[in-house]
């Protein structure tokens, strides 16, 4: 019997995290229609988050914060964490190098800061050091125990063919086995074990969209 994805993971979701007030956005909206009643507060709070939005991504990599818009871990703002990597937690990563040419090209990851100048992936950690891991086309196997929705897919979205890493083997000291919470994720299922130093680090959730 296999172990789903969700009953590996432990994210932490912090129930008092309260969704920003954008209801000066909605006002300044409604106001295009009637520009009389644009008011200078609400011109100064779109410029405002304007130049947020401009500088936000410099400003977050500088404080360790990382904005996630995909679908392998909860779309939202994640800030690095400190500890241990333990099995479940989210990481981010760079994408061994081996696969880091092919996922750009084919756009599974960005420009980013990585070796090969992409961009790191946040997945979670499934297999860590020490643990006997198994990667094939039924899926991934850790200590025996198979994870439900591992199995590589053949084709990717745009019908390009998808190979599958193959392992069989202990997990060195610094090696981890990194899975989305989607089929369609781009993980270790196809490039395999990531190497300590290709970690940026552990990530919690500050905000979820």
């Amino acid at each position: 019997m296999g172990l789903h994805l969700n009953e590996v993971v432990a994210m932490r979701q912090d129930n008092k995290i309260k969704k920003p007030d954008l209801s000066y956005l909605k006002a300044f909206f409604l106001s295009i229609k009637n520009p009389k009643t644009i008011s200078r507060a609400a011109v100064f709070n779109c410029a405002l988050l304007g130049c947020t939005l401009t500088l936000f991504p410099v400003l977050a990599r500088s404080c360790g914060i990382w904005v996630n818009l995909s679908s392998s871990i909860p779309p939202g703002i994640y800030h690095q964490a400190e500890g241990a990597i333990l099995r479940g937690d989210c990481i981010l990563s760079c994408v061994p190098s081996s696969a880091a040419a092919l996922a750009y090209e084919r756009h599974y990851i960005g420009y980013g800061n990585c070796p090969m100048s992409t961009a790191p992936v946040g997945k979670y950690a499934v297999g860590l050091p020490g643990d006997q891991a198994r990667i094939n086309q039924e899926g991934i196997v850790i200590n025996g125990t198979k994870l439900n929705s591992t199995k590589p897919l053949e084709l990717d979205i745009e019908k390009r063919t998808l190979e599958p890493f193959m392992l069989d083997r202990q997990l060195s000291e610094d090696e981890y086995l990194l899975a989305g919470e989607t089929k369609e994720s781009y993980d270790s299922r196809y490039f395999g074990p990531v190497s300590k130093k290709e970690i940026k680090g552990k990530i919690e959730a500050v905000y979820l969209f």
